[in-house]
């Protein structure tokens, strides 16, 4: 009795699994499905773009200094650090480090110049970031954009040293944010 009990509950469970593999498969398969109306609203908004999405050129050629522009302030946004094993860039929006790459270590061995990434924020974006949030802080709602003595420092013939990125808001409040680095001791 026991048996063809046990042998019973068996044959269900296995015929339960197959029912809901089978059902899974039916209908698990979400086919978006457009009307021809939203498919014409789609089409003709594609083919008559707003003017306000439409960037007007500068007609005299002496004053277009934009790209130029541009990119001095994605350089001065962000400022870099080298030591002896490592090249980093933090950005002052926040003061997250954006950039972090090992130059005595290949990428692959086909491109043995391009050093190893380990944070960056082209194709992929790795970053570390760190802020400080909450009632009072100064990364509540906007990042706090720092400052720093210099755009570039590095490790040279010292042990360490301390990257420090200063922010100072409208109340007065001061935060300075210190990033360390040291050498490598292999």
């Amino acid at each position: 009795m026991d048996v063809r009990r046990i042998s019973l509950i068996a044959g269900l469970a296995i015929l339960t699994y197959l029912m809901i593999l089978q059902w899974s498969k039916d209908y698990s398969q979400v086919t978006p499905e457009t009307s021809a109306a939203a498919n014409a609203v789609i089409q003709s908004e594609i083919n008559q773009p707003d003017q306000m999405d439409i960037p007007q050129g500068n007609n005299n050629p002496s004053e277009s200094e934009g790209p130029v522009v541009a990119s001095e302030q994605k350089n001065q946004n962000k400022i870099s650090v080298n030591t002896d094993t490592l090249n980093v860039e933090i950005n002052l929006d926040g003061g997250d480090i954006v950039y972090a790459a090992l130059p005595d270590y290949p990428s692959s061995l086909e491109t043995p110049n391009d050093p190893l990434r380990m944070f960056e924020m082209n194709n992929r974006t790795y970053i570390a970031q760190s802020g400080l949030v909450g009632e009072d802080g100064i990364d509540t709602g906007n990042r706090a954009r720092y400052s720093s003595d210099s755009s570039r420092y590095e490790l040279g013939d010292q042990d360490s040293m301390d990257v420090v990125l200063n922010y100072q808001n409208d109340s007065g409040v001061q935060v300075k944010k210190y990033t360390p680095f040291q050498r490598a001791h292999i």
